[in-house]
């Protein structure tokens, strides 16, 4: 994503970007489809966190593809947050706070329950995205009657026992299994914890092909993950 102009246009502040295509929001993927889109989303995750910033929102509606439809970047950061103080490099602590950020949909168990996200949160929205991209379904799409008064603690408490395997139930091999030691990292990282980020793509490119693997590690490497909130 590149800049072409910025500046006054007529009395209002204005900047040329890049078009690009559609959102991921109705599309459906092949296993290596998606195991492409995981590794670049992780270099574009990874690319936001290293400016500090938690996203808090991911989800289809928020990746775009470019105009060829041969790379993926992330928009809307409007929930947006850092997690470390520039000048300090003092982390944020963990804490409960006011409300709920992000969508319920993809949301992590933490941000259910209220606590301040961290960069582990990002990495597990990301982890029900790329479910919902490979099988259409996530089991706690439709909350129940009885549960929509207490519906965040209902979605925390799923999210954090439901087993890979019915989680995944309409995946095909070998997506659970990959998403399986994906989960397990995610869910052992710390709150101030780094992940590893190059770890967790190396989960996901056994489902690649030899050319598909480094035209994705190459496009991602090269482009510019981060798209202003508009």
């Amino acid at each position: 994503m590149r800049i072409g102009w910025f500046g006054d246009h007529h009395g209002d502040r204005a900047m040329v970007l890049d078009l690009l295509g559609g959102s991921l929001q109705k599309l459906r993927f092949s296993l290596e489809g998606v195991a492409s889109l995981a590794v670049q989303l992780l270099y574009r995750v990874e690319s936001v966190h290293s400016r500090l910033l938690l996203h808090r929102d991911i989800k289809p509606a928020n990746i775009v593809t470019d105009r060829h439809g041969s790379g993926v970047y992330l928009i809307d950061f409007g929930f947006a947050k850092r997690y470390c103080d520039p000048k300090t490099g003092l982390h944020i602590r963990r804490r409960k706070v006011g409300g709920f950020v992000g969508t319920s949909r993809y949301a992590s168990a933490n941000a259910h329950n209220s606590y301040v996200q961290s960069r582990r949160d990002d990495l597990e929205s990301l982890g029900y995205v790329l479910v919902e991209l490979c099988g259409g379904l996530l089991p706690w799409q439709q909350v129940p009657p009885k549960h929509q008064a207490d519906r965040h603690a209902y979605l925390a408490r799923v999210k954090k026992t439901i087993l890979t395997q019915r989680l995944c139930r309409n995946c095909p091999t070998p997506f659970p299994e990959a998403f399986h030691e994906y989960r397990s990292y995610v869910r052992g990282l710390g709150f101030q914890e780094k992940p590893d980020y190059e770890y967790l793509r190396s989960v996901w490119r056994p489902m690649m092909s030899g050319e598909c693997r480094a035209r994705c590690d190459v496009e991602s490497m090269l482009a510019d993950p981060l798209v202003p909130h508009t």
